[in-house]
């Protein structure tokens, strides 16, 4: 059997949202995607095309913190900031840093720090300290 033949169809459902703006996911979603109560979801909104896409982002539990910062758009950057999490046994969960023709970008990280021994404050000052952030702000979730 091809690797094509044996891909799990994408779901695609119509939800409503109700007077309290909350959303019910639909139990197929929730099954395929091993959603469970306090699951957390990345959720990404861009208005100029009305869209939304969720990610599943943790398990119930997982200690998340934002990264959210400003690097200078230079080769290497991303290496550096990831070689310092990786070091400091911080886990990048999902990074979105738009496009940009300027002289920094501005980007916001999911971190899991499970596996961490680094505070909060201690994982801000250690990225603070690379030359390619200019600002970072760091918040446990």
């Amino acid at each position: 059997m091809s690797e094509k033949a044996r891909q799990i169809p994408t779901i695609s459902e119509v939800v409503s949202v109700d007077e309290n703006l909350k959303i019910k996911f639909p139990e197929s979603v929730c099954k395929a995607l091993e959603i469970i109560p306090d699951t957390k979801l990345l959720l990404m909104a861009d208005p100029t095309v009305g869209e939304i896409i969720m990610n599943v982002a943790a398990l119930p539990g997982a200690p998340l913190a934002e990264a959210r910062m400003i690097i200078g758009n230079q080769p290497g950057s991303l290496t550096k900031i990831g070689g310092k999490l990786a070091g400091d046994q911080i886990n990048i969960v999902m990074f979105l840093m738009p496009p940009s023709t300027k002289d920094t970008i501005n980007g916001s990280m999911l971190l899991d720090v499970s596996k961490s021994n680094k505070t909060i404050r201690e994982i801000e000052k250690s990225l603070s300290e690379l030359d390619v952030i200019r600002r970072v702000t760091v918040k446990l979730l």
